[in-house]
């Protein structure tokens, strides 16, 4: 064939050796075998010495493109490289669907033939967890699978000489899967008591303390654990086991105070942190504070601890004018906070006085020292005393008395005279009798 060689046949047996096969400068030979098990069994090819620059698979005579020009053996056998993604990976929970695979994961799970060596190159360590229905990536917590759109290739050379081989299958298995494992996180929150068992935070609460509102009234919030996007989000808000001060634990080591039981702004799930028990852990500070006031404290992985400071309670009062300081029950209103509309309503044990018994004074307020909170009102606006404290005991806010004027008594005696006045002397003016 113009000087080269070419030799087509299902068996190749070369009974004379190296020197079978002679071709001058420029030219070529090859032998395409048919041969189904050409390198092994009974009947196996024999190159017998012939010195080959090429292999070539998956090729047929008439029909394949012969990859280079030389010297080759080319066969109709076509084997397959399989290279397999197996195993199991898992990672923490960090807010990212980022996947790392170990390269001791991938395998080649077919052997090549006739010692064939096989070099992978290209396969990723980099991936996407991934839900195990639908394949679409999630950064959640839960059984996934580990996604890797591998780009791998597969460089094969003789076992003799490193010579060149080509048309080998390549095929990628991949059977990963991926477990993205919960986050630690501990949350402590001090609110003031609003009548409710849902916390609405003012500003959004993320890793450290952060101090604003809750429910409109001052609080703050210590968080632990929040990552990636979570932190930048933060906790909008959560829910609590016990809407009364009364819930708070006894102390520092106490597993039965209030705690939360849901959160808002994540997605709680991806957390270890139990919502079903009270953890008082705290790392510094106290979450107990001293007669109801908000506490100070920094909560550490697996804190879920609520405090309740007592709300203050609202005194007004209102009565006629009597020269005196004195206040009879049905002359003081106390309200608590308003819950769905219902503003809570509280009673007293003890004495009440007004800070002055004259109707022009201004700012009065009632003197609450001696006065001891009880439970009032009824159905939805009762109001438990343990939930309260007295305002201070000055005019403010919470705390304010009015005296209206009293009704004097004018009575007028003269003698007749014709006519319808009266002198200063002939009119008697009474107020109140005090004492």
């Amino acid at each position: 064939n113009n000087g080269n060689i070419i030799i087509v046949g299902n068996q190749i047996v070369n009974s004379v050796g190296s020197a079978a096969l002679v071709v001058g400068t420029g030219k070529y030979w090859q032998i395409w075998s048919t041969n189904a098990s050409p390198f092994t069994g009974a009947t196996a090819d024999s190159t017998n010495g012939l010195v080959n620059d090429y292999v070539q698979y998956a090729a047929t005579y008439g029909t394949t493109p012969f990859a280079v020009t030389g010297r080759g053996f080319l066969y109709t056998l076509a084997p397959t490289i399989v290279d397999t993604l197996s195993g199991a990976i898992t990672k923490v929970y960090d807010g990212t669907t980022n996947a790392t695979i170990p390269i001791g994961n991938y395998s080649v799970t077919t052997a090549p033939v006739n010692g064939d060596l096989v070099t992978i190159s290209g396969q990723l360590t980099t991936g996407a967890y991934a839900s195990p229905s639908g394949n679409v990536t999630s950064s959640n917590v839960g059984v996934s699978v580990a996604t890797n759109p591998s780009i791998a290739t597969a460089t094969t050379s003789t076992a003799s000489g490193s010579k060149p081989v080509y048309g080998y299958g390549f095929t990628f298995n991949n059977s990963l899967t991926g477990s993205i494992t919960k986050a630690p996180l501990g949350i402590a929150v001090s609110a003031t008591y609003a009548g409710t068992q849902t916390l609405t935070f003012g500003t959004a609460a993320k890793n450290g303390l952060t101090s604003g509102t809750i429910n409109g009234v001052a609080g703050a919030v210590s968080i632990t654990g929040l990552v990636g996007a979570d932190n930048t989000s933060g906790i909008t808000g959560v829910t609590i086991s016990n809407a009364n001060v009364s819930g708070n634990a006894a102390n520092s080591t106490s597993t039965s105070g209030t705690y939360i039981t849901a959160i808002t702004g994540i997605t709680a799930s991806n957390y270890s942190l139990s919502l079903s028990a009270a953890n008082q852990t705290l790392s510094t500070g106290t979450l107990y504070g001293v007669n109801g006031s908000l506490a100070t404290y920094t909560a550490v992985t697996g804190t879920n601890a609520v405090w309740l400071a007592k709300a203050t309670a609202t005194i007004s009062a209102t009565k006629t004018y009597d020269g005196t300081t004195s206040l009879t029950n049905g002359q003081v209103t106390i309200t608590g906070v308003t819950v769905g509309g219902n503003t809570q309503v509280l009673g007293y044990t003890g004495t009440a006085t007004t800070s002055d018994a004259n109707v022009a004074t201004l700012s009065k307020y009632v003197v609450d020292g001696a006065m001891v909170l009880v439970a009032g009102g009824s159905g939805a606006t009762a109001g438990v005393a343990s939930n309260y404290a007295l305002p201070a005991s000055n005019s403010n806010a919470n705390n304010s008395a009015t005296i209206t004027a009293a009704t004097a008594t004018i009575s007028a005696t003269k003698t007749y005279d014709g006519t319808t006045s009266l002198t200063n002397g002939q009119v008697t003016i009474t107020g109140v009798t005090v004492g």
